[in-house]
């Protein structure tokens, strides 16, 4: 049962309060960088392996030259971060590279989730987890679906003549070559 009392803070108090909280929010710390929040988040990483820094540091260059370091973490957005990991593809950085910066930028991200600076980690995006296994079933499906001979395919993948892996995992491709 709603109550008067409940509905009267809903429709008037609820709404002020709100807009309080976003403008408190938006003052101070909420105005830092992207560069200036990854700063803070390597300055809390201590006691870590020497290689761990030095892919650490690594980010922290990258990033220095990157427009996008410039923005204020209050206006990053989803899509942001989702255009900012393409375009470092597109600059020809490599998946490892990609997957390094995210590895900082989320956690720094979350950290200001935390801290209360914002209110949704933008970096929350997951990336796709490519193993050389995917490569390999891709390759195989691919060429499947070329019209390759099932024989020669078999045995460029090393699966033996008796069927079994080959046959379940690639079965269902043949038959759609021959549709």
């Amino acid at each position: 049962m709603v109550t008067p009392r409940f509905s009267l803070w809903y429709l008037i108090v609820r709404p002020r309060f709100e807009e309080y909280v976003i403008d408190f929010m938006a003052s101070g710390e909420k105005n830092i960088t992207v560069e200036e929040l990854i700063n803070r988040y390597l300055a809390t990483k201590t006691g870590i392996k020497p290689n761990t820094l030095m892919n650490y540091n690594f980010v922290r260059n990258l990033m220095k030259n990157e427009p996008f370091s410039r923005k204020k973490i209050s206006e990053v957005k989803v899509s942001d971060a989702k255009l900012f990991l393409i375009k470092l593809q597109q600059d020809g950085k490599g998946y490892s590279t990609v997957k390094t910066v995210r590895g900082v930028l989320r956690p720094a991200f979350q950290m200001a989730v935390d801290d209360d600076l914002i209110i949704k980690n933008p970096y929350r995006v997951q990336i796709p987890n490519i193993t050389p296994h995917v490569c390999r079933y891709t390759y195989c499906s691919n060429m499947a679906r070329a019209g390759m001979n099932p024989k020669t395919l078999q045995y460029l993948m090393g699966h033996s003549g008796n069927g079994g892996t080959y046959i379940d995992c690639y079965s269902h491709l043949f038959l759609l070559v021959v549709k």
